[in-house]
């Protein structure tokens, strides 16, 4: 009889469940979409771990970056956002706990010169995925003034990897990949700086106080 009591209440829980839309773009191993269309990564299953525990059924969808963020100040409710800057909270709210952490580092041949520390990345010539920005460095000390739009960027994973491999270009900044991702003996990861990654939700959204709120509370529950 218990057990058919809790299958009753995870099946009402489930129907109370309010549906809101997630937008995410291409940055493996944390967002990224699968062989068969759908929403897979580290981060995706986090985000969706916590949504769902926030009494929410979210739905995963892929947008160019121009367009998500567009989105979300419409009919996408969420988003994730590395170290958010103090411009982009003046438009969006954060949740009040990273919901991860992520490693931003550069992707070389195991005979390049291997970097250490964020501001022996100034002078290299660097390739980056478009859809990856890194404005948040600009808040930070090291790096005031440098314009990190001149990245030669790429719009695959596998693209940035082949201008490593051809020795087009000696650094790929990126946030971490894994020897499966990196798929050659020949190529590291040199981590160089461990960030928070927040939920976020455009100000403009009506419901934005409420949700946030929920998140916040999963949260702090998920962590008991």
């Amino acid at each position: 009889m218990r057990y058919l009591l809790l299958l009753c209440l995870i099946h009402t829980s489930a129907l109370k469940a309010e549906t809101v839309r997630f937008f995410y773009s291409e940055s493996p191993p944390f967002e990224q979409t699968s062989a068969d269309g759908s929403a897979a990564g580290l981060g995706i299953i986090v985000v969706s771990n916590i949504l769902t525990a926030a009494g929410l059924s979210p739905i995963f969808e892929l947008y160019s970056i121009q367009r998500g963020v567009a989105a979300l100040h419409r009919e996408v409710h969420f988003t994730t956002v590395v170290s958010p800057t103090a411009e982009f909270k003046a438009d969006f709210a954060v949740s009040q706990r990273p919901v991860y952490s992520i490693s931003l580092g550069v992707v070389r041949l195991k005979h390049t010169p291997k970097l250490t520390h964020l501001s022996t990345l100034q002078p290299q010539s660097l390739v980056s995925l478009t859809e990856t920005s890194f404005s948040y460095l600009l808040e930070k000390s090291d790096f005031s003034g440098v314009d990190f739009s001149n990245h030669y960027k790429v719009s695959t994973l596998e693209d940035a990897l082949r201008l490593i491999q051809n020795k087009r270009y000696p650094y790929f900044l990126s946030y971490y990949l894994s020897e499966h991702e990196l798929q050659s003996p020949f190529l590291v990861f040199d981590e160089l700086l461990t960030l928070p990654v927040y939920l976020a939700m455009s100000k403009k959204q009506p419901d934005v106080t409420r949700l946030m709120h929920q998140v916040d509370q999963a949260m702090l529950n998920l962590d008991e």
